[in-house]
């Protein structure tokens, strides 16, 4: 994951360096990198703490409820802005002759 961030950050940063109007969205894009990070890292250590104590008896129906519910949130972000988008952008496309 450290290695994602930095290569991440290497990529982005001379992007940063200029002055244009995109600046904000590139700034927004490295916090999302951040955080995605982030979650991998808390569920990974999670994963990791969890198998550590054998003694502990954990309840794994919470743990399943959240991960099917990050993964239906995710799906339904990708199809609710991210395939309407793509879709118009091609329909643009055609209609411009452009493709």
């Amino acid at each position: 994951m450290v290695i994602w961030l930095l290569l991440m950050g290497r990529a982005i940063w001379p992007a940063l360096k200029q002055k244009s109007e995109s600046r904000n969205l590139l700034i927004l894009f490295l916090i999302s990198t951040i955080a995605i990070a982030a979650f991998y890292g808390a569920g990974l250590m999670l994963f990791v703490l969890r198998d550590m104590n054998m003694e502990v008896v954990w309840k794994e129906r919470w743990i399943k409820f959240a991960f099917w519910a990050i993964n239906v949130g995710l799906a339904a972000m990708v199809l609710l802005s991210v395939l309407p988008v793509d879709l118009a952008g091609g329909w643009s496309l055609k209609k411009n002759s452009l493709a």
